[in-house]
């Protein structure tokens, strides 16, 4: 007679709400970074809604296909946690490489590793980090004016002259 060994598995609705977990834990941390982008004002909120939503569902598959990874593999306790640690990373990192496209540069460091310690890349890379300017509000004339003749008759006070 053979001893039947249970091993756990894990079902298909227990990796699905696994990956519903992993979705909103995503979006909502992506949320957070992607609210003080937009008081900021470097990103619009139309892509701050795409980023959320991109981070909630690589998020959602890399930790529902780990979840299922691990159980069909039988892992429990420390095991299946590091099994789904190493399975998530894993597919988050493909996931979001597939996902974000390359950045490219004007700077041929990308190319040429030799290349690297040419000051302009450095200046033209920071240069697009930096938030936009916002106009400054421009003096009207009639405020200029305004300025021009309080001074005059300030002046004119000061010397006693009317």
């Amino acid at each position: 007679m053979s001893k039947h060994v249970h091993r756990p598995t894990v079902t298909a609705g227990a990796a699905f709400n696994a990956g519903l977990l992993g979705a909103l834990v995503g979006g909502v941390a992506e949320a957070a970074g992607s609210a003080a982008q937009v008081r900021a004002g470097t990103i619009t909120r139309q892509q701050a809604v795409t980023n959320v939503a991109r981070e909630a569902g690589t998020t959602g598959l890399a930790t529902g296909g780990a979840v299922a990874v691990a159980g069909s593999l039988g892992l429990t306790g420390f095991a299946s946690l590091a099994g789904i640690i190493l399975v998530a990373t894993g597919a988050k990192y493909a996931l979001d490489s597939l996902l974000r496209p390359v950045k490219t540069s004007c700077c041929p460091a990308a190319v040429s590793p030799a290349a690297e310690e040419q000051p302009v890349c450095a200046a033209v890379d920071a240069a697009e980090k930096k938030t936009p300017a916002r106009p400054r509000r421009q003096s009207s004339a009639k405020g200029a004016e305004k300025k021009a003749t309080s001074a005059d008759n300030a002046g004119t006070h000061a010397a006693g002259t009317e």
